[in-house]
């Protein structure tokens, strides 16, 4: 089992964007891809001829990584990609955003 967590994403870069973007539309950035691009070199070099599964989750920045890895594999490699709901990271940026809602004062209405 190898387990990789997505590439540097605009929310990563930026975390003032779970604001306004939900959660799993964040996409990663130009370094993320270059970033997953990378590990899928690595993870060719620990596999090598060998085949594999790949359990990804729904979000795009997730589908965006799993893509670039998969780039680096030969067709044949990869007998499945499986998009699974259950597999994502705690949301935590939602409640950072929640937080940040609350912490931020509201107007005078004097």
């Amino acid at each position: 089992i190898i387990l990789v967590r997505h590439g540097e994403s605009q929310g990563n870069a930026d975390d003032t964007l779970y604001r306004s973007k939900p959660d799993n539309l964040i996409e990663v950035t130009d370094l993320g891809t270059k970033q997953a691009e990378q590990v899928g070199r690595r993870v060719r070099a620990l596999i090598g001829d060998a085949t594999v599964h790949i359990f990804v989750s729904p979000f795009q920045r997730t589908l965006q990584t799993a893509r670039s890895i998969r780039k680096a594999l030969d067709d044949r490699q990869v007998i499945r990609t499986s998009v699974d709901p259950r597999i994502r990271e705690q949301v935590c940026h939602a409640l950072a955003a929640l937080q940040w809602f609350f912490a931020t004062p509201l107007p005078s209405t004097r």
